[in-house]
């Protein structure tokens, strides 16, 4: 048999070339998106992504292609800078580290030496993917949250001009400028973003409890710095009494939190025996900065002074 074998091949490396596929790197920077549009709050955006092992349901420059459509980069080696390792599915274990590919525990002590680097299965990579691909199916009803956001307003029998909404654009090309979207401000705070054809909205998560949140069949947070805002996917399954008790939390918010423009009105000897607001106008209680202390239960006056 060897002798067959040196007969076919004189050569040991024509052997190799014949009976072996070598693995070739990716040149990733021949890879480049027509996307002149990103969505900042998407998970791949921004992020330096490596795979290990074959993918089941495409190929890896297929997978590269996506992720920089996206606005996120790629690599073929794990690295201080990478953010997320995706694993086949063939080689995703997390019990037996004698299976692990050595990108997989590279990635691991990176993590465990505080480094941002997140290690994620092939299937979750296809939830990403898939979550991006179906938006288009579910428009917002945008209609049904403004008028419930005006409804509030009109409740405490405020002005509407504490609410208002601003066109997002698209300024990537300044010679053909467009609306993508609308930012809903109440009090002047920025409550939430929406981008038109999309099945989620951007909110202020601070502002928001966790039995708000998890109300929402799906959400997102953002991983980016981007004024810690997180993403719920409204869609049919979104009960409407969960969108209703988000608009009424961050109406809250931002009503508790708008920036005094006064310390005190004439009647802060009454608030004070009352021990809250007792004027009658609604934006100059609002504004009141005294208002705010009662509301701790601080009171600066009058026979209830506690400081």
């Amino acid at each position: 048999m060897r002798a067959e074998a040196a007969l076919q091949y004189p050569n040991i490396n024509d052997f190799y070339k014949t009976n072996y596929q070598y693995k070739k790197h990716i040149d990733v920077r021949t890879i480049k998106t027509e996307n002149t549009e990103f969505d900042l709050t998407h998970p791949l955006y921004g992020k330096v992504c490596v795979f290990t092992g074959e993918l089941e349901r495409m190929t890896r420059t297929e997978a590269f292609q996506y992720i920089i459509d996206y606005g996120g980069s790629c690599g073929n080696d794990v690295t201080k800078s990478t953010n997320i390792l995706i694993i086949s599915n063939n080689e995703y274990c997390i019990l037996l580290d004698d299976n692990k590919s050595n990108k997989h525990k590279k990635a691991e002590k990176l993590k465990l030496q505080g480094h941002d680097i997140e290690i994620i299965s092939e299937n979750v990579f296809y939830d990403l993917l898939d979550d991006q691909q179906n938006i288009e199916s579910c428009v917002i009803d945008i209609n049904y949250i403004e008028n419930y956001m005006l409804s509030l307003f009109e409740q405490e029998k405020l002005n509407s001009f504490y609410m208002r909404k601003e066109l997002r654009e698209n300024v990537n090309d300044p010679e053909n400028i467009k609306t993508i979207g609308y930012s809903y401000f109440m009090f002047g705070f920025k409550s939430f973003e929406y981008k038109f054809g999309k099945d989620y909205i951007l909110v202020y998560e601070t502002a928001l409890s966790a039995d708000i949140i998890n109300s929402f069949n799906n959400y997102y947070r953002n991983s980016e710095k981007q004024n810690y805002y997180i993403r719920l996917i409204i869609n049919d399954n979104t009960r409407l009494e969960s969108i209703d008790t988000l608009i009424s939390a961050l109406y809250k918010y931002s009503k508790n939190n708008v920036k005094p423009d006064h310390d005190c009105c004439h009647q802060y000897m009454e608030c004070s025996d009352a021990r809250h607001c007792i004027t009658q106008n609604k934006e100059l209680s609002i504004l009141c900065s005294y208002r705010k202390k009662l509301d701790k239960g601080i009171i600066f006056f009058g026979a209830n002074r506690n400081v």
